[in-house]
């Protein structure tokens, strides 16, 4: 964990401790992306921390969906690497506003938000406190991918299949009834 204090703006580091990092600065290289703000869309997206990532960095981002929130669509957080390091994901309205706190720490670890929920989640990658062995001088390092997931429940899809099913049977009829009315109409133009 980085040092006591660091990157402590946050008004209150009393309710988790953790949130005070939501304020660090960003480092474009060691964190992996361009810009804090990640968005969210339905194309798998993966995030990588840096082979200079250390035990005194951190990593805050905003993930936030590329388009307008929808109340059947969640994103998807999965671990895809993780040595020495956790990704905390901050719940809540604001950095300040923190209502709780979802860890992942392990490799294939998975989180599903919906989006409806909040407008952004405050994501956090932290190196954990580990000595050094003799055997491991790796530094910490974490990726992650992101994505937007459609959700409907066992009735919406059945209603969905079922309105499907009805149109194309009802192309079927009527595209019969045009055949049947064109070959009618092409006899009586012989006679």
């Amino acid at each position: 964990m980085p040092k006591s204090g660091f990157c402590s703006k946050a008004s209150d580091s009393s309710f988790y401790s953790i949130k005070r990092y939501g304020n660090c600065p960003f480092d474009r290289y060691k964190c992996g992306s361009p810009s804090r703000v990640l968005r969210s869309d339905f194309r798998e997206k993966t995030i990588y921390t840096s082979p200079d990532f250390g035990q005194t960095d951190v990593c805050p981002y905003v993930l936030m969906a590329e388009s307008v929130i929808q109340f059947d669509i969640s994103i998807d957080i999965t671990i895809t690497h993780v040595n020495k390091a956790v990704l905390y994901v901050l719940l809540g309205d604001s950095i300040n506003n923190i209502t709780s706190v979802k860890k992942l720490d392990n490799e294939g670890g998975t989180l599903k938000l919906p989006l409806s929920e909040y407008g952004a989640y405050h994501l956090l990658v932290v190196p954990l406190n580990i000595s050094y062995s003799d055997n491991d001088y790796s530094p910490p390092s974490l990726s992650f991918s992101f994505k937007n997931i459609e959700e409907m429940t066992s009735s919406e899809l059945i209603t969905t299949y079922t309105q499907y099913i009805v149109g194309v049977l009802l192309f079927i009829c009527l595209s019969g009834i045009l055949m049947t009315s064109m070959a009618f109409d092409s006899e009586f133009e012989d006679v």
